[in-house]
């Protein structure tokens, strides 16, 4: 059995990760910044009420990550996964420019960046102690296509996701001193809220990197 913590577990990946982990016999700790508005993940707690646990968790909030690592705290003596899920992907990012050029819209961008990639650093960090009591402990951070250098629709997503990626490499080297591996990973194209593909295998290979 592995103790894993996902963030951004009230829908899509996050929320598809936890009932994979939960059917497999994990213990799962579900982040959820919106509870009520999370009617599956309040479902799944209710098919596995041993193993699955909903952490109020907005990742952008020091007060309530503190809060999620004392409960952790008392729910598991580790982790051994944590998967940093949380993100945004704003349609509205870019604002019109002339010529019909799309400009980077300065306010957008920074919420991406303090979303999708400062609070997933964060994240990482208050958990420290409690991946170095797990066993092979790793640290996943999901990336997508939305922040492909080439394939991006906006210049907000791709930029947040290739710093995500490059702090994931540079949060590596410190944890690999107690033993944590870091990595990213993207699912491919999924049924979400906005659109695209289930795809059980992203999921599953994401449950299963090693």
């Amino acid at each position: 059995m592995q103790r894993v913590l996902i963030t951004g577990a009230g829908r899509g990946i996050g929320l598809e990760l936890a009932r994979q982990y939960a059917a497999r016999g994990d213990r799962v700790l579900a982040g959820c910044r919106a509870i009520a508005r999370a009617p599956g993940l309040r479902v799944l707690v209710d098919q596995h009420r041993e193993r699955v646990s909903i952490l109020p968790l907005e990742v952008t909030d020091a007060g309530a990550l503190a809060a999620a690592v004392q409960q952790t705290h008392q729910e598991v003596e580790g982790l051994d996964i944590l998967i940093n899920n949380a993100a945004i992907n704003p349609s509205d990012a870019t604002i019109p420019g002339p010529d019909g050029q799309q400009l980077l819209d300065e306010a957008r961008a920074l919420e991406v960046f303090r979303v999708n990639v400062v609070a997933a650093v964060r994240v990482a960090q208050a958990f420290t102690a409690l991946l170095a009591r797990g066993t092979a402990p790793r640290v996943v951070n999901i990336s997508s296509g939305a922040g492909s250098l080439t394939r991006a629709t906006t210049p907000a997503g791709s930029s947040a996701t290739m710093d995500r990626r490059c702090r994931g490499r540079r949060f590596g080297p410190s944890a690999h001193s107690n033993g944590t591996h870091c990595a990213c990973w993207g699912p491919a194209f999924m049924r979400r809220r906005w659109g695209g593909l289930h795809q059980e295998r992203g999921h599953a290979a994401v449950r299963d990197v090693r």
